[in-house]
């Protein structure tokens, strides 16, 4: 066993702070991971996972999401209005095909709405126009999700290395994950949790570089950026998972320009310059996106919580809506025809009232309804597929609002589990960063598995942080805004098995360790069956 020298900085090697020495002495070589890493293998099964994740996408037939209309809303921004030729679509089928027009952006119809998504549309609407098509295909968007997959498999296990068993192993738990259909369908629609998807693989896969050694580490930066930049434009209930990346990149950073020696001060000033721009790159989408947010939006969101979210006592829910300041006619609307609200005229009369402070305050002043909306949107976490809404095209010769049911082995696992809401999954997150944070302190494992634990903590706390975020923030369509914190926190889970030291798997430890047992067991049993047979032989031959 020796030291592995490569994984400390050149500074810190040089130090004689005994701490250091101490630590330097706990760091072994693990030869599955840091010796003759099978590179190439990374490489190979990352294509092998964007390969299949394409085919799942688009063979036999492409599948999407079927829009409710809260898609329509960003493409009508980018002059992207829907093809339902062939009949209506919305909610029964996809829609893959956008017709280019004339930006509506201000309209009646279509108010501004800030969100990376409309980011991708314009890029979709720019290359449509070079090939000199008048109609996007949502397919290319499927194809750039395989990439995105592909792209996280390969810098995973570039990262971690191992043996061929081990970098399969996660490999097929990375695969199960972005190929279940409660994500591989955002990939064909335009709403905003699509671009929220692409931008958590892209997070996953930066956070496990930026705290690598040398150009892996520019490149995890510009990768972590560039997501963040997705998820946090998205809406703004994504924009909170940009936050502990935006800590985690300030803290790595900041740290490693502490640790070059005074003497190089430009180098350490740049350390720290990397930094900060870092920090403001990451949370700048989020500020954009939040501050972006149209007042029709914001008040549509708050008037669903209160009287959509079941938050509200049926016994007196006139007398709580009169307590939040709404006027009597909204407070009759609500109680007799909500959804009458958005086309009346004590929508304008109430604007004022309708903002999430409304709705923060309220649950303050009712803690049990507060545990009960995270209970809900624990629920839908753990079964992280919008309802009601079709996978397939209109001429697809399938039924209205059929769901592809192809992959569903992640989903299908976590939604057993769902009837236990909040306390179900709260265990479950326990237990998550329980594992990452021991892993992420380590001294006996290597600097990799090191950072896989800890880019699983920090996605961790980004889909806490969403999770609370939907449950007190969205009203419209919450298991659909979910999602992107639900892939976070899977892609979490299956960074934290990547994290696992070499060494046997605890399953067959445990198995190993059962059947050493029961052969103990049976050979004492068997031992005293003899003796006891032996003793009544005697008996009988002196009788």
């Amino acid at each position: 066993m020796t030291t592995t020298w490569s994984l400390i900085e050149p500074d810190e090697a040089r130090s004689t702070d005994p701490t250091t020495e101490s630590s330097r002495r706990h760091v072994r070589t693990d030869p599955g991971v840091e010796s003759d890493r099978p590179r190439g293998l990374a490489v190979l099964l990352g294509g092998i996972v964007a390969l299949l994740v394409a085919v799942r996408a688009l063979v036999p037939g492409p599948i999407g999401l079927a829009d409710d209309g809260g898609a329509v809303r960003y493409a009508c921004q980018t002059g992207l209005t829907a093809d339902t030729a062939g009949g209506p679509r919305f909610f029964d089928f996809a829609i893959l095909r956008w017709s280019v027009g004339d930006a509506a952006t201000g309209s009646e119809g279509c108010p501004a709405h800030a969100s990376s998504v409309t980011w991708l549309a314009g890029a979709l609407r720019w290359m449509t126009g070079l090939l000199g098509q008048d109609v996007v295909d949502l397919r290319v968007v499927s194809l750039l999700y395989a990439a995105l997959c592909g792209l996280l498999v390969a810098l995973v296990l570039l990262v971690i290395g191992g043996s061929v068993r081990r970098q399969v192993v996660v490999a097929t738990g990375l695969l199960l994950v972005v190929a279940d259909a409660a994500f591989v369908g955002f990939a064909g629609s335009l709403y905003a949790e699509s671009t929220a998807v692409l931008g958590v693989l892209l997070l996953a896969a930066g956070l496990v570089l930026v705290d690598s050694r040398g150009p892996r580490a520019w490149v995890g930066l510009v990768v972590a950026v560039l997501g963040s930049a997705l998820v946090a434009g998205a809406r703004s209930t994504t924009a909170v998972l940009a936050v502990p990346v935006a800590i985690y990149v300030a803290i790595v950073w900041w740290r490693r320009g502490s640790r070059i020696d005074r003497r190089r001060w430009a180098a350490r000033l740049a350390h720290h310059g990397v930094a900060v721009a870092a920090v403001l790159a990451l949370v700048a989408p989020a500020v954009w996106t939040v501050a972006g947010e149209s007042e029709r939006a914001r008040v549509a969101e708050t008037w669903a919580m209160l009287t959509q979210r079941g938050l509200l006592d049926p016994e007196a829910a006139s007398a709580e809506l009169r307590s939040t300041g709404l006027t009597p006619g909204a407070v009759d609307l609500a109680t007799t025809s909500p959804t009458t609200f958005e086309s009346s005229d004590e929508r304008e009369a109430n604007a004022g009232v309708l903002r999430p402070s409304t709705v923060w305050s309220f649950l303050l002043a009712h803690p049990g309804r507060a545990v009960s909306a995270l209970d809900d949107a624990a629920r839908d976490y753990l079964t992280p597929r919008p309802a009601g809404l079709g996978s397939y095209p209109v001429d697809s010769q399938m039924p209205p609002k059929a769901q592809d049911n192809r992959v569903v082995v992640v989903s299908s696992v976590t939604g057993w589990f769902a009837g236990g809401g909040l306390i179900v999954l709260g265990a479950g997150w326990a237990l998550v960063a329980l594992a990452a944070f021991r892993r992420a302190r380590s001294t006996n494992t290597v600097a990799s598995t090191r950072s896989a634990a800890r880019a699983s903590l920090v996605l961790l706390a980004g889909s806490m942080l969403g999770t609370a975020t939907v449950a007190f923030g969205v009203g419209v369509a919450p298991d659909r805004a979910v999602v992107p914190a639900a892939l976070s926190g899977l892609l979490a889970v299956v960074l934290l098995v990547a994290s696992r030291p070499s060494g046997p798997s605890p399953v067959v430890a445990g198995l190993r360790w059962a059947a050493s047992r029961g052969a103990t067991a049976l050979s004492g049993a068997s031992t005293a069956l003899r003796e006891s047979a032996a003793r009544r032989g005697s008996d009988g031959a002196r009788r």
